[in-house]
Formats: C-alpha cells, sequence, structure tokens
C-alpha cells in the first residue's frame, strides 16, 4: 500500500474514532440527564426563574393610527388664535424624522391644547421643496436637512434624544408668547 494511502486512512480512522468518541459523550450526558428529556413538558431547572406557566399569550396589536397631520398641504394649514401652529418638513425614509414624529405623537394628547401640527414630506414631493425653500427665506437659511421642526420663531433641524426637552420649551413658550410668530402665515398672506 502506498504512502499517502496509509495517511489517508490514519485520517478517516481518526475522523470516526473523533465522531465514535463524542456519540459515547452524548449518550452517556443524555443517559444521566434523561428526566429531562422523557417528560412532555418544557423542562425547569432548579437555578431558572423561567416557568411555562409565567408566558403570557397576547395578540399583535395592529400599528397605530398615526394621530398627527404628517401629509399636510399648504391648503389644510389653519391659523388658529388660541394654538400656535407647529411645522415639520420630513423625508420618507429618515429615521430622525420618523422617531420625531412619534415623540410628537407623544406628547400631543397632553399638549394638543398648545398646538396644531402639519408635516410636509419634501423628497419625494416638489410643492412642500417649494415651501421649504421659501421657508428657509424667511429665516435666511440655506440647509435642506431633515427634519427640520419649526416653533413660531425657532428653528431646529435634526432629532435626537437631547432635543426633546427643548421642542417642548419651544412649543410652550411660542404657545405664551404675546407676539406669536407664525412663517406659513407671513408667507400666505404675502
Amino acid at each position: 500500500m502506498e504512502r499517502s494511502e496509509i495517511m489517508k486512512r490514519k485520517v478517516l480512522l481518526g475522523v470516526l474514532s473523533g465522531i465514535l468518541v463524542l456519540g459515547i459523550g452524548m449518550g452517556v450526558y443524555l443517559f444521566f440527564h434523561r428526566e429531562i428529556f422523557e417528560s412532555n413538558s418544557t423542562p425547569v431547572y432548579e437555578n431558572s426563574s423561567f416557568n411555562v406557566e409565567d408566558i403570557e399569550i397576547t395578540e399583535k396589536e395592529e400599528p397605530k393610527e398615526n394621530i398627527l397631520n404628517k401629509n399636510a398641504t399648504l391648503e389644510e394649514v389653519t391659523f388658529n388664535k388660541d394654538k400656535i401652529n407647529v411645522y415639520l418638513f420630513w423625508g420618507n425614509g429618515c429615521p430622525h424624522c420618523e422617531h420625531l414624529v412619534s415623540y410628537l405623537e407623544e406628547i400631543y394628547p397632553e399638549y394638543q391644547e398648545y398646538f396644531d401640527f402639519y408635516g410636509f414630506e419634501t423628497w419625494e414631493n416638489e410643492e412642500n421643496e417649494k415651501l421649504r425653500n421659501q421657508v428657509n427665506e424667511k429665516f435666511n437659511l440655506t440647509s435642506t436637512s431633515v427634519p427640520f421642526l419649526i416653533i413660531g420663531k425657532e428653528t431646529i433641524i435634526g432629532f435626537n434624544a437631547s432635543k426633546k426637552e427643548s421642542i417642548l420649551n419651544s412649543i410652550k413658550s411660542a404657545y405664551e408668547s404675546t407676539d406669536r410668530y407664525d412663517v406659513l402665515k407671513e408667507i400666505v398672506e404675502k
């Protein structure tokens, strides 16, 4: 027999021996732990806090309906003397925009007497992009970044958790102001 043939057989014999040892080890383990595998229920281990009875089955919730008008048109905007308007220019697919809308939806039930909300998608809607450019002119801005939030005389570009308090304070401040400013009202009445 050739030397390479002998080597192949030794390797094969080694692999088969390893598989045999693993199989015997698994058999011994299963033999000594058979009570776990013989019952028809999920095993509960002594040190485990998991218990099958603790599982609560709930129905999948339907996605909640948006409570804010994030697809507004300029024609839908109203100017209520008892509230301020909050405007958002956003982009379809922008995760920061979605997080901002979620935050505004979260605070809206408590602060709905303070503001009305109008969102304008600018990445896919040319009319909204033109409106954004008019707003930029009023505030002497050149940025086209989203999300772009307007609360009275304040503009906020971008969103993260650190801006939540600032947004809420801006809403309260604009609402309480005796000199309320509304950029879209200025554009519409022009």
